[in-house]
């Protein structure tokens, strides 16, 4: 467990794996009975057993590139839109641009959830986001900003969009020193 605590540290130490197709999870499962066809191939040096295990491989390759082509290559949103997702008492929502910019407005919610980690970041993944081009937070209330630092720890975020108040709150101000601490290198607004 400490290692996997380390690992989730790094930026970008996370990735989406969306929902499978039942062809994706019989290619998957073709992958791992490939490999392990492969691996006793290699550890027997059974020579008789060539070809079909030289067949099995080429399965479990052709299955991994077909569940990494159906899931890794979805592409971003090209509409313009906007998206304010159910996270009870709270505001997170996702304005999209035509040109494939995405901007996100507040990422709070009441109480333990985290929306940034447990809601934002799963549905910008699903329609192909890995960067935010401007995070907009109104107010330094908690039903508006606990996802914040998820956020950041999972995309690159271009621009983050305060009002001066958020400095002279106490809240803000404890918020944007952890923003800061977290690493974050874009440009700070101020409307």
């Amino acid at each position: 467990m400490f290692i996997v605590e380390r690992c989730a540290e790094f930026r970008f130490g996370f990735f989406y794996m969306p929902d499978l197709h039942l062809w994706e999870l019989a290619a998957y499962y073709a992958l791992i009975a490939g490999l392990y066809a492969y691996y006793t191939y290699i550890a027997g040096k059974r020579k008789k057993h060539e070809k079909l295990l030289d067949f099995a491989v080429a399965i479990s390759g052709v299955s991994l590139l077909a569940v990494l082509y159906s899931t890794g290559f979805q592409g971003k949103i090209r509409q313009e839109g906007l998206t304010v997702l159910d996270v009870g008492k709270g505001c997170a929502s996702c304005v999209f641009f035509r040109d494939g910019r995405v901007m996100v407005y507040d990422t709070g919610a009441g109480g333990n959830f985290d929306v940034g980690r447990n809601a934002m970041a799963p549905y910008l993944w699903k329609n192909g986001y890995t960067e935010i081009d401007a995070l907009v937070l109104s107010h330094p209330d908690t039903d508006h900003i606990s996802g914040v630092l998820s956020l950041i720890d999972r995309f690159g975020i271009k621009q983050i969009w305060v009002t001066p108040f958020f400095d002279t709150n106490p809240k803000g101000a404890l918020l944007k020193k952890l923003i800061i601490k977290k690493g974050f290198r874009g440009t700070w607004l101020y409307a």
